[in-house]
């Protein structure tokens, strides 16, 4: 007998119960860690729950920001995945930049990234301001990653209005932000290019003339691209 015959199901809706049972162990991991998750201690359920709430699977709600999530663990469990994804940012210990500038340059990927990323965001919804003691971190999260635009296409998080204001208010932590990542680039033998693409979407900026001085010797095509938008 046929799955769908057995259940009296239509064969589209039996795939949706079988993408639904998918989720059914996550769901039961996220409803017996409430309290650990809303605290933000949980960065690999928390990165998980991330990668659905940016719409990074497949399938249902793909590219749809938090809908994928809502189809994987339902409305409530949602929401503390995103009060946890603030709890991240605002009460967990954030990733430090030679830590991220290090992991870039080797390719190492972590999703709980993500994780900060969203609470980043929602935080700007609530408050329209960036935490002080998180500016480094988060300006630099946002150069590294990226999600689904409305139009259904990858965009870098640097295009965040809160990354925009991050450079713009605060070219101290843009310029070290810079060094750190493309200096470790540079040391590894990485290719820069992808970051220095993000500076071809901000403002010109007085202080990349600065730095390209001090990354000539080391890669003069870097200080090239750096010189050419090194603003007045």
């Amino acid at each position: 007998m046929q799955l769908p015959a057995l259940f009296g199901m239509h064969p589209h809706n039996v795939l949706r119960w079988n993408v639904m049972d998918r989720f059914a162990k996550l769901r039961e991991a996220v409803a017996a860690s409430v309290a650990e998750i809303e605290r933000g201690e949980k960065p690999r359920m928390l990165g998980t729950l991330a990668n659905l709430y940016f719409g990074f699977n497949p399938g249902e709600y793909a590219h749809e920001l938090r809908e994928q999530l809502c189809f994987a663990v339902g409305d409530e469990l949602t929401a503390v995945a995103e009060r946890g994804f603030v709890a991240m940012l605002l009460g967990q210990p954030l990733p430090l930049l030679a830590d991220l500038a290090r992991m870039n340059a080797a390719n190492e990927y972590h999703p709980h990234w993500y994780a900060i990323l969203a609470g980043m965001d929602l935080y700007w919804e609530r408050e329209r301001s960036v935490p002080e003691y998180a500016i480094e971190a988060v300006f630099a999260l946002s150069l590294l990653l990226s999600t689904w635009d409305e139009q259904g296409g990858l965009a870098p998080a640097s295009r965040r209005e809160w990354s925009v204001l991050i450079y713009t208010l605060h070219p101290d932590v843009a310029e070290r932000v810079y060094e750190a990542l493309l200096g470790e680039l540079i040391g590894a033998g990485a290719d820069a290019l992808g970051l220095l693409r993000r500076l071809k979407e901000s403002p010109a900026a007085a202080w990349r003339g600065a730095l390209a001085g001090r990354l000539r010797s080391e890669d003069p095509d870097t200080a090239d691209l750096l010189e050419e938008f090194r603003g007045v």
